[in-house]
């Protein structure tokens, strides 16, 4: 596949199109802004590889204005951007109706990629066919520290291909880490009445007026306090880390 991250205009799309169908490319994947119906369409019909898109575009409403313009041959809508699984079920309900393509696009965490998974093996395939095509996955393999470590089980590529967990997306267990990794400043404030010996039953010193609330934070603010820890693999400076449901 080519991608451009909408980088051309259509008279420079449908000249690189052109010059690289002798390669025979999967697909053109965001040819031109994609506000730009009008021309995609033109890409389209301007040369032979098919062309793809959605990543941009939200909800059920947005995606079909893309096929009724003849401007795509394969959609891509993002699970975390079209409006969830629910919205994206719908979208390639409609991509099936017109005969489109779907194929979805991730670039982002562990969390994303799961959904993403599971949302794949839920598409019915087109064409339908005795012997369909497998679904393609947009797997990003540029060592993002978001896609494998912030998740008890990542992803992994084998001969091509990925397994999907057998987990519900629902039940990923995740990891929350701190992004960049270090020392980082914590905002030490106590409450107002943690500032007066006693407790919250005591009265504030003499010249001291008494807070409005017991728990409000109206006198003086705290300080920064720089905190550190290694994680339990032994690395310094690494995120903290902590175990979500």
């Amino acid at each position: 596949m080519i991608d451009t991250n909408h980088g051309h205009d259509a008279i420079e799309a449908i000249r690189l199109g052109r010059a690289a169908a002798r390669y025979d490319i999967a697909w053109f994947e965001e040819p031109v802004l994609p506000e730009h119906l009008g021309a995609y369409a033109e890409v389209r019909r301007g040369q032979p590889i098919p062309v793809a898109g959605g990543e941009t575009w939200h909800t059920r409403h947005a995606h079909p204005q893309a096929i009724r313009a003849g401007a795509i041959d394969i959609l891509q809508p993002d699970v975390t951007g079209c409006g969830g699984l629910t919205e994206m079920r719908r979208i390639a309900a409609c991509a099936e109706t017109e005969g489109i393509r779907v194929v979805a696009h991730v670039w982002g965490p562990g969390v994303h990629l799961a959904a993403s998974l599971r949302m794949l093996a839920l598409l019915p395939p087109v064409p339908r066919r005795h012997a369909p095509n497998d679904p393609w996955l947009d797997l990003d393999r540029t060592g993002n520290p978001f896609l494998a470590e912030i998740v008890k089980t990542p992803v992994l590529l084998e001969a091509g291909r990925v397994a999907i967990p057998p987990a519900p997306v629902s039940g990923s267990r995740s990891t929350a880490m701190r992004w960049p990794p270090g020392p980082r400043a914590t905002w030490a404030k106590p409450s107002s009445w943690q500032k007066y010996p006693g407790g919250p039953g005591a009265k504030p010193p003499a010249g001291r007026p008494a807070p409005a609330g017991r728990n409000r934070d109206n006198l003086s603010p705290g300080r920064y306090k720089a905190s550190s820890s290694p994680s339990p693999s032994g690395r310094a400076h690494w995120p903290q880390a902590a175990a979500l449901p």
